[in-house]
């Protein structure tokens, strides 16, 4: 049951990898071309778009704002927007946090469900979900079966499983010295969206391809799944965080068939389960319970069969641990969502981060206003040359046909009754967005005046100033004492079951 469970799972990652930029790409295309576009398109798009076009028609475009709709699903396995609920790796947030400090709440906010999860349910992201690993179990099995037929047997090299350590501290000390995001930009399971989207729109591929084909051949060459034991900085981090998780592989009492090494045998990340071992190297993929032959494993939350009183404080001092992390983790689900409505992350400019500093919406007449405001040049004003520069970024919706407008646009930034700016658009800067850049005297309420034709109104937009905000520094030190509890704790278990397992070898 759960070997088939975990199959249906994966395949339905390998699905939502796809069908998302083709969501998003068929509402593009929908907004570009318009209802019963087919004539249109058929005349300008490739093969492809003509189909996903149909596709998204008779599907989505039933819908009210079928444009808006197809971006209720934006992102990656590196950064998800669900209905406007951020997910987001947490070495990626790790990284973004420490190059941009300021989006810290909003960062936390998407790593917190990820890391949630695995501290209830281990490192389950790894084994059921993580398109690398579900791709590597094929070619595990080419190089398990396949190779040896033709004389081939490769290496099983052994790679240490704190090389994943290293990399992670890398990567999170090039974000502070270099302001580098290093595995934004290397985690394979992060780059095959982006070259997903990237083949589907643009018919090219990014660097991704390269990425995942080095760990291709390092698991058919070198050593089996190398990435995921000793070298993914995910797995990592999910991993210190999942050893404390309920939901993990456990023995039964009784003794194993003489000689038996099946379990041990059968897992891709190279553990005992017959024996104590680190639940921080196990993604719960099951694969030891089925082949088992005494059925002596089990996976589930099956209780501890340790004495009441014992348990009883085992699970007191998890839940300090747990009620720490939660506080942490649980605060920043007040930040607001992440994109603007209606624009794939893909489309944003350069300097247009995936978390903005703020969003306003307003409805004027029958058009629905968006503005995304980044203060004082967001996340880069002690470097930059221009500090007290602000950003705005609008969009206007049609509310009755969906339509984003792309027409000429006039917007004035207003102080109260003093006039700052007044800016003259022929088009979008990009896409159906409008870009306002001005140096304002200093944080307050300011009116953008849009004019475009037959329409006109006013938004009003609150900047913040650089305040000093004591929280970044209590949810820093709070991780820290977060990390350092499952450090203590995980310690103390691996002490536990080395005492367990030589007073068993001496009796």
């Amino acid at each position: 049951m759960v070997r088939w469970l975990r199959r249906g799972i994966q395949l339905g990652a390998l699905g939502l990898l796809l069908a998302v930029p083709a969501l998003n790409y068929g509402g593009i295309l929908y907004q570009q071309y318009g209802k019963n576009g087919y004539h249109k398109i058929s005349l300008t798009g490739t093969v492809f778009e003509q189909w996903l076009y149909h596709l998204f028609s008779i599907t989505l475009g039933r819908l009210t704002d079928p444009a808006v709709r197809s971006m209720d699903w934006v992102g990656n396995f590196g950064s998800f927007s669900v209905f406007g609920f951020p997910i987001l790796d947490p070495v990626v947030a790790a990284e973004t946090v420490l190059r941009s400090p300021g989006v810290w709440l909003a960062l936390l906010a998407g790593a917190a469900l990820p890391v949630l999860v695995a501290v209830v349910l281990g490192r389950i992201f790894c084994g059921w979900v993580c398109p690398v690993n579900t791709l590597l179990e094929g070619f595990d099995l080419l190089r398990r079966r396949a190779l040896p037929k033709i004389g081939v047997r490769p290496p099983d090299l052994v790679v240490p499983r704190w090389a994943k350590w290293v990399l992670l501290f890398l990567g999170l000390g090039a974000a502070v010295a270099f302001d580098v995001a290093l595995w934004a930009n290397l985690l394979p399971h992060v780059q095959i969206g982006r070259d997903v989207f990237s083949l589907m729109v643009f018919g090219v591929t990014n660097g991704g391809v390269l990425i995942f084909s080095g760990v291709i051949l390092g698991e058919l060459l070198l050593s089996r799944r190398a990435w995921c034991r000793s070298l993914c900085p995910t797995g990592a981090l999910l991993g210190l965080f999942g050893s404390l998780a309920p939901y993990r592989v456990r023995k039964a009492e009784r003794a194993c068939i003489d000689g038996c090494t099946a379990c041990a045998r059968a897992c891709p990340m190279g553990v005992n389960p017959a024996e104590p071992f680190s639940l921080a190297e196990c993604y719960n993929c099951g694969v030891c319970t089925a082949a088992c032959p005494a059925d002596l494993l089990t996976l589930g939350f099956a209780p501890s069969p340790r004495r009441f009183p014992a348990r009883l404080l085992s699970r007191l001092r998890k839940g300090v641990s747990l009620g720490l992390g939660a506080a942490l983790l649980l605060i920043p689900l007040t930040a607001s969502g992440h994109h603007m409505r209606g624009k794939p992350h893909y489309g944003y400019a350069e300097n247009y981060p995936q978390i903005p500093t703020r969003e306003t919406r307003v409805r004027v007449g029958r058009y629905d206003i968006t503005v995304v405001s980044y203060f004082f040049e967001g996340l880069r004003r002690q470097t930059s040359d221009t500090p007290d520069d602000v950003q705005f970024y609008v969009s206007l919706t049609d509310a009755r046909t969906g339509q984003s407008y792309t027409g000429p646009l006039t917007i004035e930034v207003r102080r109260g009754k003093t006039r700052l700016a007044v800016f003259q658009h022929d088009r979008p800067f990009e896409e159906a967005v409008y870009r306002v850049r001005q140096s304002v005297p200093g944080p307050g309420l300011y009116d953008l005046r849009l004019v475009a034709d037959e329409f006109q109104g006013s938004v009003s937009v609150e900047v913040w100033g650089d305040t000093v905000s004591w929280m970044p520094y209590a949810a820093t030190g709070g991780v820290v004492l977060f990390v350092l509890l499952l450090f203590f704790h995980r310690r103390r278990a691996r002490a536990a079951r080395r005492r367990k397992t030589h007073a068993a070898t001496g009796a």
